[in-house]
This record gives structure tokens, sequence and C-alpha cells, in this order.
């Protein structure tokens, strides 16, 4: 997908696989059939839906001498679960003539119903410089209309300081969206709880998961630093009309 920055106009071409097990996969970036070196992508980190599979993607920032130009962009995907490459193109003349001729509409399925959110909490650390970001993911949704909000041990956290990702399809007719938090060296001394609030149209009271810190520090030292997300502390509002709502956050 070709994403735009609405108000600097800088875009990136994404490469977004999704829905997959077992975690590990290949992707592979091509513009007009040449491989984008490596080191011009940022490689997202492998994450889990909630249903047990996996999502990742590769992002390309492109320059102001290639955005005008008219490339095909290819991204090559290879999976235990495939007997063969699978390949998605993407070509920008052709988009920009679908855009100018149909207002950019794309046919995609739809649920027929709404469907519930799945949603985590996680802790990235950055391998190298030690960085920290909590992020709060929620995926397979409908409608693609969605509220979430990150808190600090019950403190709503300002917006001014998340990075709120773009919302996206995953292919089946849902959508996924997150926020992030960077945290600073001084709140990653300290042993706080994050919870992500999500409201939706398919749920009939608030969605609650929270991470505590401090268990995971716990917890990492007792498996002597073996990495992997930490199944969050859970705490949901029942629902009016389901009680056992809990159950399809993880």
């Amino acid at each position: 997908m070709l994403k735009t920055h609405p108000e600097s106009g800088m875009q990136q071409m994404i490469c977004l696989a999704t829905g997959f097990y077992p975690r590990h996969i290949n992707m592979t970036l091509l513009r007009d059939g040449q491989t984008v070196p490596e080191e011009r992508l940022i490689t997202g980190e492998i994450l889990p839906n909630g249903d047990g599979t996996y999502q990742q993607r590769k992002t390309l920032s492109l320059s102001a001498e290639e955005r005008p130009e008219r490339h095909n962009y290819t991204c090559t995907v290879t999976h235990t679960s495939l007997s063969n490459t699978f390949n998605i193109t993407w070509a920008v003349a052709a988009f920009i003539k679908q855009k100018r001729s149909a207002g950019g509409a794309r046919d995609k399925p739809r649920p027929s119903t709404a469907v519930r959110p799945r949603v985590r909490v996680m802790l990235k650390t950055h391998p190298e410089s030690g960085a920290q970001q909590v992020s709060c993911l929620a995926t397979g949704f409908y409608p693609r209309h969605i509220n979430m909000t990150l808190l600090r041990d019950g403190q709503t956290v300002p917006e001014e300081r998340l990075i709120t990702g773009e919302l996206l399809p995953n292919g089946d007719g849902t959508y996924q969206q997150r926020k992030t938090l960077s945290l600073s060296v001084e709140e990653r001394k300290e042993r706080n709880s994050y919870t992500c609030t999500v409201t939706h149209t398919s749920l009939s009271n608030k969605l609650d998961i929270t991470w505590a810190v401090a268990a995971f520090i716990k917890r990492k030292r007792r498996s002597a630093g073996q990495q992997g997300y930490l199944q969050p502390v859970y705490r949901a509002s029942p629902a009016k009309d389901d009680t056992s709502s809990s159950s399809s956050s993880f």
C-alpha cells in the first residue's frame, strides 16, 4: 500500500503480511523487478494478532526523486504454508489512474456484521539502544471506526505523546490500528501499569487490557531473559449480553 502524509506529502510504500502461522516469514520488496536494499527498508517486528497468527511489515520511504516516477513495487513472500513464492504487485501509475477515475474506491470484501477487536498491549525493547516502546494493538475489527486510549497507572497518556498508526486493512475486510508510546529514561525505571481502553460498535461495553511492567520484569528474571510477549493482565468491563468477552481478546 502507498501511504501519503497529509501535511508534508511524504510517501511510504508498505508491504504488510498478516494472518500467518508459524511466525517465520521471508519478505522482499522489489521495485521494477529489482530488489530494494534492506538498508533502505524499515522492517517491523513480527507481532501477534491475538488469534495465534502473526503480522509483519516492511516500509520504504520514497525520496523526492522517486515519488514522481512511475514504478511497480512487488512484495515477495515465502512461508512454510505456501508451496510457491507469493507475489503482490502495486503499480503507481495504475493507482493514480484508478484514483482519478473512481475516486480511489477499492472493492474489498466486508463482513456482514460487526466484528469485535482483538487487543494486545506489548513492550518492545530496541536490542542495541535499549530504547523502549509500549504499544497498543487492536486488530480484526469491523466497521473501521474505533476509539483507543492508552492509560498509565489509570491516567490518560496525552495524545501528543503517542504515535497513532494509520488505520490499515487486514485483507479479510477487517481493520487494525495501533498506538505507541516511547518511554523516557526516567519512565523506564518506573514500575508502571499500562492499560489500553477500546470502544467499538461491536462491544456493548469498553474493553480494557492492562500490561504490568513490574510483573514482566519479575517474569523475565525468572526465565533468564527469554524473549517473548507477556500475556497481559486482563481487565474487561463485562458485556451486557456476553460475559465471556475476555476470551476473544487474546
